[in-house]
């Protein structure tokens, strides 16, 4: 059951949803999730939310260094946003992202890049704070502050857009099922 609080925020009181769950590099230094296992998500970073606040901007690749600003500014600016405008939303480097289907769990995983073991799991939510909104409003342009605090209210107020649904999730879950998934295989050399 789900209680709206914003256009597109929701408190959890009980619900079914989904994770892609990767362990990726960035991510060795966390527990994995265990089949009836239950979780308090949110009262720290996640694998991805320390990926992008120490992101790699020592490297003599400029393309690498480039892209790794453009991600730490623009994830500096949206928490800069919530906290100001929108606390009571889930961080985006704490939250867990989830899918309301299996269908789109499977959609992100065609998407995600990280190379590793990857698995979906079956999620029930107990309480917490769900925050429904698009990746079309994640730019990876290069853009100044304002423009992205732009980019950042269309984003935190849940605006619909045309690419994949972002469920952002902070509270207590239980994981109900583990669904293995092969794991993504370097294309590099090939």
């Amino acid at each position: 059951m789900l209680v709206e609080e914003y256009v597109k925020s929701f408190e959890v009181k009980d619900g079914i949803f989904y994770h892609l769950s990767v362990k990726a590099d960035h991510a060795k230094d966390f527990a994995s999730f265990e089949m009836g296992g239950t979780y308090l998500i949110g009262s720290r970073d996640s694998p991805i939310g320390r990926r992008w606040r120490n992101s790699s901007v020592r490297t003599y690749d400029a393309k690498i260094m480039k892209y790794s600003y453009q991600v730490m500014l623009r994830e500096a600016v949206f928490e800069s946003m919530r906290l100001k405008n929108f606390p009571s939303l889930p961080s985006r480097y704490s939250c867990l992202f989830l899918s309301d289907t299996l269908e789109g769990a499977h959609k992100w995983a065609a998407r995600i890049p990280q190379e590793g073991e990857r698995q979906i799991l079956k999620l029930q939510l107990l309480d917490g704070q769900l925050h429904r909104t698009n990746e079309s409003h994640l730019p990876i342009e290069h853009l100044n502050i304002a423009e992205l605090e732009l980019w950042a209210g269309k984003y935190w107020n849940g605006l619909a857009g045309n690419r994949l649904t972002e469920l952002l999730f902070c509270g207590h879950l239980t994981v109900k099922e583990i669904i293995s998934m092969p794991p993504r295989v370097s294309s590099v050399g090939k």
